[in-house]
């Protein structure tokens, strides 16, 4: 995982499902009215407005602000983790943009999402079922495409910090294990499994429905309590006859 050569191949698979880079003068002919940065982690307040910025946020926040100078109509949302507690959040986050020319009514703040998924309910609240712009590094591009999807959201993938295109085919120090390559393959696993992760949530999910429909259609008795004990009995009269578990109360 240490050798830069697995690590283009790790964060290639990602990177090619996220896509190209977007182009700012398509979005207003798709009804485009948000553009969406998951600005991931920051670090000291007491840090310059642009040190804050982790090198991931840094690079998804200068894509967000690329495609707003070109489509400046839009409202530009910030959605991240916390600073420190001697300035306020809002304006922790909103020092930099503002710095590069981003107009403070242009944005809007999101500062307590804890992950993705927050992130992306935080979001809903404000985009609803429009079509916005979704900017974050290309190897968090499908996870977090399939958990606004999920949501019954329309994003548009604006993908950036690409990783592998920065590396040439083959050079010698590719097979030179480095600390970077090591950080970076640590990300594409964990993007990996937070795939694996929420299409099992999604799956476990779609039975448990199943499994209620089908209990509520059945007409026989299927779970009783019983004190002092636990009681397991069989659902007969369905194609299929799950174990139920009750606790007593």
């Amino acid at each position: 995982m240490s050798l830069p050569i697995v690590t283009t191949h790790l964060v290639g698979s990602l990177e090619n499902s996220a896509g190209p880079y977007v182009d700012p003068e398509e979005l207003p002919r798709q009804h485009v009215q948000h553009i969406v940065v998951l600005a991931a982690t920051y670090v000291d307040f007491r840090s310059t407005a642009a040190d804050r910025w982790d090198r991931a946020g840094l690079q998804r926040l200068m894509e967000g602000v690329r495609i707003f100078k070109r489509f400046p109509e839009a409202k530009l949302i910030l959605s991240g983790g916390s600073f420190g507690a001697n300035q306020s959040d809002p304006d922790a986050m909103a020092d930099l943009p503002v710095a590069l020319g981003i107009p403070r009514s242009s944005l809007v703040l999101l500062t307590t999402a804890r992950d993705t998924e927050h992130e992306a309910r935080l979001v809903s609240k404000i985009v609803g079922e429009r079509p916005f712009a979704l900017v974050t590094s290309a190897i968090h591009i499908p996870r977090s495409m399939a958990i606004f999807r999920s949501l019954g959201m329309h994003p548009i993938p604006c993908p950036c910090d690409f990783q592998s295109k920065k590396q040439p085919s083959i050079y010698v120090r590719q097979f030179i294990p480095s600390a970077h390559a090591l950080q970076t393959s640590t990300d594409a696993l964990h993007e990996y499994m937070g795939l694996v992760w929420f299409r099992l949530r999604r799956q476990i999910k779609n039975i448990g429905e199943d499994l209620r429909s089908s209990l509520e259609q059945c007409p026989l008795p299927r779970l009783q309590y019983f004190p002092g004990g636990l009681q397991i009995r069989r659902a007969y009269g369905m194609r299929t006859a799950p174990i139920l578990l009750a606790h007593c109360k």
